[in-house]
């Protein structure tokens, strides 16, 4: 999403005052655009200033409203052009003069992420007033990215947060929840994750991100302590008429365990995963659209763990991981692809 922010840069630089004397037409402004970085840093938008000046020595009169008129024109890599229904507006509906040699100046934050890696060239909008001067484009290169989020596993951590490449991808994931998504820069990247606001990671890796992809990191317990791992995102097509639902079992603290799972098309509670150990990725199971019954018992089958009913549609794929609650039963979390 954009965000504008508009302002009018007071004298020596800029005033409008209301004035009802006879004045140009607009078309005669100039209108420039500057932007502080020619390449963007994913997930961080760049703030693009737009500089609107009466270089005549007559003051220029527009109403209000008219504001609309000064945006940011977008040409992409392939040549498609967005943002010009995307503009700066003024709720003052007065008549303003901008006096010569005055200026008003416009923000706008881009996103940068209106469409794939490339170079995009940024220039003002107009909107179709006649003779109005504008300014020469700017390049801007968006480099490759991918999409990341983090589920919180530990009921007894606070928030955490996705550090990757020294930069907080992702900002407070609270337990048991998966965060919201943020964006990466492709490619090889050290991979951290810390406490909320904290210097120290409580575990750290190396992964290679491919341009486009999208990633769901937990923290799990590996051979050398906790560190961030990308649950596996594999076999996410399935047939309309069908769902599919996998587990995985991420819940460090729990005794050990088996599953029982009833399917939609089946009738009986079937056996899944016994034992089903820490860590694990259970294969995809495949049935009809409808209820899948979930039973996690300890592995000697004498105590109920946790009990979960799962509604797919055709042609849904979910993972349910198999999380430690606070109260110290397990929790099963849903996640989509």
């Amino acid at each position: 999403m954009s965000h504008w922010r508009a302002f009018l840069a007071l004298a020596p630089l800029a005033s409008l005052a209301a004035c009802e004397i006879f004045t140009e037409p607009l078309g005669g402004l100039e209108v420039s655009l500057t932007a502080p970085v020619d390449t963007t840093v994913p997930g961080e938008p760049v703030t693009v200033t737009i500089l609107v000046r009466n270089p005549s020595v007559f003051p220029i009169q527009f109403h209000g409203n008219s504001s609309c008129t000064f945006g940011i024109e977008v040409l992409h890599p392939d040549g498609s052009v967005t943002g010009r229904e995307d503009r700066a507006c003024w709720s003052d509906l007065r008549i303003w003069s901008l006096r010569p040699g005055d200026s008003v100046v416009v923000e706008r934050r881009w996103s940068g992420r209106e469409g794939p890696a490339g170079t995009y060239r940024l220039r003002p909008f107009v909107n179709a007033h006649e003779g109005l001067r504008r300014g020469p484009a700017v390049r801007i290169e968006v480099p490759p990215s991918a999409r990341v989020r983090l589920v919180h596993t530990h009921p007894a951590l606070p928030a955490l947060d996705l550090v990757v490449a020294g930069r907080r991808a992702v900002v407070g994931a609270l337990p048991g929840l998966p965060s919201e998504i943020g964006v990466v820069r492709a490619g090889p990247q050290a991979v951290e994750v810390r406490e909320t606001g904290a210097a120290t990671p409580i575990a750290r890796g190396e992964f290679e991100f491919l341009e486009g992809s999208r990633h769901t990191f937990a923290v799990r317990e590996g051979p050398g302590g906790p560190e961030p791992w990308p649950i596996p995102d594999a076999d996410t097509v399935v047939s309309p008429n069908l769902g599919r639902l996998r587990l995985i079992h991420l819940a460090v603290m729990a005794p050990d365990i088996a599953v029982s799972l009833t399917t939609p098309a089946g009738q009986e509670s079937v056996e899944v995963a016994f034992p089903f150990p820490y860590g694990v990725v259970f294969p995809y199971l495949t049935s009809d659209p409808g209820w899948w019954t979930l039973v996690v018992t300890t592995a000697d089958r004498a105590d109920t763990l946790a009990r979960s009913r799962v509604l797919l549609g055709g042609g849904q794929v979910r993972t349910l991981l198999l999380l430690d609650e606070s109260a110290g039963g397990i929790l099963g979390l849903l996640l989509e692809p």
